[in-house]
């Protein structure tokens, strides 16, 4: 039953952390003003989360989950509070996971491609997608117009006007 409790208590923590940083987010507010205002929502619930947490563990058992868990976030919590101080900053890496995750199922398949040299080759593909993907370009169209340009590439810089930086929509869209 202890551990029920626990569970909604900090499920509570979290939901409020991510209302506070939602609502702010959603009035579109200059950086330093959204910096300015964060802190004073979201500095008092954060202290009583760590004191919270500093009472957790002194009863829960620390070899358990929770007491491991609890005993982590502590350990961490200069470097999870950072997220403050910055408006780019946002109290959880979700994007940056969503991002790598192909690139995580990708080295999985890596395994089967027989030799360095086609893992190399199946990573380089990855990359460009990947790549593409964050600059906002169709992987598709992407490689496709890359695929047509590289044969006529002379030299390093026209080979480095083809990476995803160097492009937009408009230059690989298909006639």
């Amino acid at each position: 039953m202890k551990i029920i409790r626990i569970t909604c208590l900090l499920s509570k923590y979290i939901r409020d952390i991510y209302k506070i940083e939602s609502d702010l987010r959603n009035k579109t507010l200059p950086s330093d003003e959204f910096v300015g205002k964060r802190k004073e929502e979201m500095i008092p619930l954060l202290e009583k989360f760590h004191n919270w947490l500093v009472e957790q563990q002194k009863i829960i058992l620390p070899s358990s989950r929770s007491g491991k868990a609890v005993s982590y976030t502590l350990g961490q919590w200069n470097k999870i509070i950072r997220y403050l101080d910055h408006h780019l900053l946002t109290p959880d890496n979700n994007k940056i996971e969503n991002a790598i995750r192909p690139f995580a199922v990708g080295r999985k398949n890596w395994l089967f491609s027989n030799t360095p040299r086609g893992a190399r080759s199946s990573a380089c593909f990855y990359s460009l997608i990947e790549s593409a993907k964050a600059n906002d370009l169709e992987p598709y169209y992407y490689l496709r117009y890359i695929f047509e340009k590289i044969p006529g590439c002379t030299n390093k810089e026209e080979f480095r006007n083809l990476l995803p930086d160097m492009m937009t929509q408009e230059i690989i869209k298909v006639n």
